[in-house]
């Protein structure tokens, strides 16, 4: 079964584009010292679900019991 020409040509342009995207990040080749610095700093990242309409009581739970580092 042959794909009229439009599909055709839109389903190359997919796979192009598929191909550009994925092949992208290997060609960044970063070189470590040269094109960032190490870091000796720590980040803790906390995720905290609320209900709806809950934030005021969460922040000054928060605010109650933090301490500054």
């Amino acid at each position: 079964m042959r794909l009229p020409r439009v599909r055709r040509a839109a389903l190359l342009c997919a796979l192009a584009m598929a191909f550009a995207i994925f092949t992208s990040s290997v060609l960044a080749q970063l070189q470590p010292w040269e094109d960032y610095e190490a870091s000796d700093s720590v980040w803790i990242v906390t995720q905290v679900d609320l209900d709806p309409g809950t934030m005021g009581i969460y922040l000054e739970g928060l605010k109650s019991t933090w301490i500054a580092a």
